[in-house]
């Protein structure tokens, strides 16, 4: 949570969780798989755990990322913390 209010992008998020469980933050969210999107810097378990969930799945690039184990790929990679906005705004259909 320190990462999101330091760059200024907590307020833009329904929730925040650093549990590395897609299933948790689900729950703390109350919603679909299909309507969250979950960021995370590894692939496994991060992005895979989640991706089975049947979230939209988001690698962060800008922490220290695992390599692309075969098989296993996240929807969308964000570089920079912007870029998750606008994966987010891609995925919600909004016009910028």
């Amino acid at each position: 949570a320190a990462d999101a209010e330091r760059y200024g992008l907590a307020h833009l998020f329904d929730a925040l969780d650093f549990s590395g469980d897609p299933l948790q933050a689900l729950a703390m969210l109350d919603s679909a798989p299909d309507r969250a999107i979950y960021i995370g810097n590894r692939i496994e378990p991060d992005v895979q755990r989640a991706a089975q969930a049947g979230m939209t799945t988001v690698q962060a690039l800008w922490f220290v990322a695992d390599d692309q184990p075969p098989g296993v790929e996240p929807d969308f990679q964000a570089f920079t913390p912007m870029d998750v906005l606008n994966i987010a705004r891609r995925v919600a259909g909004v016009a910028r």
